[in-house]
């Protein structure tokens, strides 16, 4: 008993000298709540969806925050925060209402809707069956678009009696070209050809259904066809495909929202919607009482799914304005991370490292007092500035952003934060 209670006694010493305030420990607990010091506070406008523990896609109320999960691995991801979106796309999940079938079997024999269990549980996906005939066999519906917007669609897919999925576009906002791109959608899922889009990618969804990305910059402002369909072979560039009038893929879930890259999957009905930004934050009298003006040490674990698309805010101490301010990013070229410190409107410090990849977890701590900044990344090397004052007047935590701003279209497993400048051996230490 002596022998425990001197660890205890040990353990308490080391962290109190450390002087940690406060302790946010997304991944592992799944709630808001702190570990130590103040629990922060957390909006948004709108429901959201996200992927639960049992990795099916799940619906969060106005105002709660999301704690997601990979699909397939079923691993804690953390607090989800993300810009706010919009799916352009109707009846994005029931394809026979708003949709147009094309050379396709909707007599209801086989069925064809609600015929399988959907990436949320539920039995609400469809199934696309090519009628008998070499043809383009789609589901299609039209959006307008803005030129010179990048737009990112997406559709969940999954196996059947074929494995090929196609996403295209023709209209005034593409110059009436035919925009492609081909999917292999089996256990062994896969992008093929693809024209016109920027890029596209295939990702695990688990269950046996991938999502597919199609990402791509309207020419013009105006309508343009959507067409979700299967094809012939992922890597011939053939959207046209010899139908049998009963085989087919499973779809679910299209989704068409502008940005550079996809989102969280956003159900409509017979209207766009709006999913919301995640804006959590510590303010007040709670930051007051964790925060010291003089030194300290931010410490995060988080990663985005958008890497190089502008700068992500990961965790940033400010005044409510950019004039005082101290934070962690992830900047838009390359990997790297990033420390910023301002005083009085002017950078005390700016200073980076670069990581292998930032769509995957990253450990990166920054710590600051006059004339001694710091930061670290992965355990690697400490990138100094030993010239710079301590911003003044701040008064809040913003938590995935910098004043609700810059959001980290990403996941945030963990925050520390210690009221002292940590040597730079244990900067190290805490992110190796």
């Amino acid at each position: 008993m002596d022998f425990s209670l001197s660890n205890s006694l040990v353990s308490t010493a080391v962290l109190d000298a450390d002087k940690l305030s406060l302790n946010l420990q997304f991944a592992t607990d799944k709630t808001l709540t702190a570990r130590k010091g103040p629990t922060p506070t957390f909006t948004r406008a709108s429901t959201a969806t996200f992927v639960g523990s049992d990795g099916l896609i799940q619906s969060a109320a106005v105002n709660a925050a999301r704690f997601d999960h990979n699909p397939t691995t079923l691993a804690s991801l953390g607090l989800l925060i993300e810009e706010s979106r919009t799916n352009l796309i109707l009846q994005s999940q029931t394809f026979g209402t708003t949709w147009t079938a094309t050379q396709l079997n909707t007599t209801g024999t086989p069925a064809y809707l609600n015929v399988a269990t959907a990436p949320d549980g539920t039995t609400t996906a469809d199934k696309i069956i090519g009628n008998v005939g070499i043809s383009t066999h789609q589901f299609r519906q039209s959006a307008t678009l803005v030129s010179g917007t990048t737009y990112s669609l997406t559709c969940y897919f999954k196996e059947a009696e074929q494995q090929f999925a196609s996403m295209a576009l023709n209209g005034v906002a593409n110059g009436n070209a035919d925009w492609i791109a081909l999917f292999n959608v089996s256990s062994s899922p896969s992008v093929g050809y693809f024209v016109g889009f920027t890029s596209n990618s295939v990702t695990n969804a688990g269950n046996g259904w991938v999502r597919c990305t199609a990402v791509f910059t309207a020419t013009a402002s105006g309508a343009i066809s959507i067409r979700i369909g299967g094809a012939g072979n992922a890597l011939t560039g053939g959207q046209a495909y010899l139908g049998d009038n009963s085989s087919g893929i499973l779809v679910w879930g299209a989704q068409l929202e502008a940005g550079a890259f996809p989102t969280s999957y956003i159900p409509t009905t017979t209207a766009s919607v709006v999913r919301s930004v995640d804006i959590c934050s510590i303010t007040g009298a709670a930051f007051t009482g964790m925060y010291n003006t003089t030194e300290g040490t931010l410490f995060a674990t988080a990663s985005t799914f958008s890497p190089n698309t502008n700068i992500r805010r990961i965790v940033f101490a400010t005044d409510g304005a950019i004039t005082n301010r101290a934070g962690l990013l992830f900047n838009s070229a390359g990997f790297p991370t990033t420390f910023v410190a301002s005083s009085g409107g002017s950078l005390s410090a700016l200073i980076a490292v670069t990581v292998a990849s930032v769509t995957s977890p990253v450990k990166i701590v920054g710590a600051y007092k006059l004339d001694d900044f710091a930061i670290s990344a992965n355990g690697g090397a400490i990138n100094s500035d030993n010239l710079g004052a301590v911003g003044v007047g701040i008064n809040r935590l913003n938590i995935g952003s910098q004043n609700d701003t810059e959001p980290l279209n990403g996941h945030i497993a963990s925050i520390r934060y210690f009221k002292k400048r940590l040597a730079n051996a244990k900067l190290q230490s805490i992110t190796a």
